[in-house]
């Protein structure tokens, strides 16, 4: 038997993975090839490195897992082995928020997550008796699970081939985060020992955590950090601005070997923090935030999120002022995206503020709804302005120079998003300078 699992890409990531730019390996799908019985040959191919999926391959079943920006491909690619005779299992973000829809297009539909369902689906599929719908009765439990096949990636695609998991979930509800909603709200952990096992397995120094919030527990935090530290690695990983709060869990993070961290500042605006319930960021000082990181060595790349309800057209300057002021070593700005199963979405969809169904639109980039205090099309050309506003050589010079933090790892990663920023997207303005 023959199972074929696909990560599908947009046109977008595709010209991306041409341009070489920044790119990290899954962890979805080496997971479920190493959840797959031993007797069933897989293959993966991750359309944003290996390029588009091979319909000519002898495969007997195969799963496609997407977002939603996502997902028109990944009904595109379904519908093709479907009509070639494959049978297509769906999972995913956009699946589990709409798996109905999903369904139209797959002959099974995963909702949520796959670990403790996926033996069972793959003994259904051989028996001729698959359901239409898979739903974990409760999110499962992380002990003992197996190391994810990263062999079947191309490794030489990835700028960081070595991907690892300590927990899932975040304990935050911020409004438009889809987390809740896939997860249950929460976070579960792997144990300490299972973690520090696979990253002693793992070749090479570099490694990404794929958690959403590697300190969200700051006592499992302090626990993993110390079990790190003899295996001498170099990682990055997503964090909240709260873990400079505890001295002893940020020390210790350095100490492991934490080079970088991902932090969703999100906003220069107190109101908007409010408005998105991310409630944890409004009493720190972001710019100590970011002096204390890189007292510890550790890079800060920075989300902002633009078109929250307060934000007027002057919003985009004020981001611009304060990621050169705080002297981030890497910034990415979007725009407010109401995923589906969010609270966002469902607040504008009962608003009538929904103004774009189609799902490729659904990336961060585009606008598809109804902003209440500009346009979408100022809220668009405003964000990328700031995209490419921040990434002016100018900006990043001053930024990485004052920073004077690990430069051999934040000027490819700012240089890749340059390219990006100015080959991808089309020429920003600033509204307010426009419209006065």
């Amino acid at each position: 038997m023959n199972l074929e699992l696909v990560a599908p890409a947009t046109d977008r990531e595709r010209k991306q993975s041409k341009a070489n730019l920044f790119r990290l390996s899954p962890l979805t799908l080496p997971l479920l090839a190493a959840l797959t019985p031993k007797d069933v040959e897989v293959s993966i191919t991750d359309e944003a490195a290996d390029g588009p999926v091979n319909f000519e391959k002898d495969v007997d079943l195969v799963g496609i897992t997407s977002m939603t920006y996502q997902a028109p491909r990944a009904y595109e690619i379904a519908d093709e082995f479907k009509q070639r005779g494959v049978t297509v299992i769906m999972g995913g973000s956009h699946a589990t928020a709409a798996p109905h829809e999903a369904k139209e297009h797959a002959d099974a539909v995963v909702i949520g997550e796959a670990d403790n369902l996926w033996r069972d689906i793959i003994a259904d599929y051989r028996k001729g008796g698959l359901k239409e719908f898979y739903k974990a009765p409760a999110p499962p439990d992380l002990r003992g699970l197996p190391f994810p096949r990263l062999d079947l990636l191309k490794r030489g695609k990835y700028r960081i081939a070595n991907v690892v998991q300590a927990s899932r979930g975040c304990p935050f509800n911020c409004d438009f985060c889809f987390l809740p909603f896939y997860y249950g709200g929460g976070i579960r952990y792997r144990p300490v020992e299972d973690v520090a096992e696979e990253i002693a397995a793992l070749e090479g120094k570099l490694v990404i955590f794929w958690d959403e919030n590697i300190v969200g527990n700051p006592e499992y935090a302090k626990k993993l950090f110390r079990a790190l530290i003899p295996h001498k690695k170099l990682w990055l990983s997503q964090s909240t601005a709260t873990i400079v709060q505890d001295k002893e869990l940020l020390s210790l993070a350095a100490k492991s070997g934490c080079i970088g961290l991902y932090i969703g500042f999100e906003t220069t605006s107190s109101a908007s923090l409010n408005a998105a319930n991310k409630l944890h960021n409004k009493e720190l000082v972001c710019k100590d935030v970011v002096d204390k990181l890189h007292d510890h060595g550790i890079t800060v790349m920075a989300g902002m999120v633009h078109g929250f309800d307060t934000d007027d057209k002057t919003i985009f300057e004020r981001t611009v002022e304060f990621v050169n002021k705080v002297n981030l070593d890497g910034v990415s700005p979007s725009v407010l995206t109401p995923y589906p199963g969010t609270k966002l979405y469902q607040r504008l969809r009962q608003e009538d503020r929904i103004i774009d169904n189609d799902w490729s639109y659904y990336d961060c980039d585009h606008v598809v709804f109804r902003p209440k205090l500009m346009t979408p099309e100022e809220l668009f050309s405003g964000n990328n302005w700031v995209r490419q506003e921040c990434h002016t050589a100018k900006s990043i010079l001053k930024r990485l120079i004052s920073s004077h933090t690990r430069l051999w790892l934040s000027l490819p990663i700012e240089l890749d998003y340059r390219r990006y920023a100015y080959t991808m997207f089309e020429r920003g303005t600033n509204p307010a300078r426009i419209h006065g």
